[in-house]
């Protein structure tokens, strides 16, 4: 009994970390600006600049531009489905299109995950509860086929919309 909350424990562990690896290599709002501290500006180099001797005019005129380049950022889905429009010479095609990559993208460490819990209960689970190393099975086929559907979407719409 002692052996088997272990193996639950360890797992739990396991997915954690493996949770926490996939999600924190995402970086959802990433910003291009350098960042800016009270008092001292950063750039990519690391270099480091007082600003503590400008005028308040100059300050203000650079916290204009950084919140431009925020407002920047912050339309990119707008700009991805412009192009997107372009490309295809219609909205609708432009929207389908962000969609899917955008589905194509998420769908690979949901699937990781499905596949993870799916072998948990084939491997693990499934060595003492047959109907658990089924159902464990079943986790993986389907989040396999799902993976591999999700992904190749966008290549089937590519062809469906030059046929046309």
């Amino acid at each position: 009994m002692e052996n088997r909350h272990v193996k639950v424990i360890m797992s739990g562990i396991i997915v954690v970390f493996f949770l926490t690896f996939i999600l924190g290599s995402v970086r959802i709002g990433h910003s291009e600006a350098p960042e800016v501290v009270e008092g001292h500006e950063v750039n990519d180099a690391t270099e480091t600049k007082d600003n503590v001797d400008l005028p308040k005019e100059d300050n203000d005129s650079g916290m204009a531009e950084t919140s431009e380049t925020v407002l920047e950022n912050m339309t990119k889905k707008e700009k991805r489905m412009a192009e997107l429009t372009d490309k295809y010479n219609d909205s609708f095609y432009g929207q389908v299109a962000y969609y899917l990559e955008v589905l194509q993208k998420y769908s690979l460490p949901i699937c990781f995950v499905g596949i993870t819990v799916g072998s948990f209960n084939f491997l693990i689970v499934g060595n003492k509860k047959l109907d658990k190393k089924e159902q464990g099975f079943g986790w993986i086929v389907g989040f396999t086929i799902g993976l591999v559907v999700f992904n190749v979407l966008p290549l089937i719409f590519a062809l469906f919309v030059a046929g046309r």
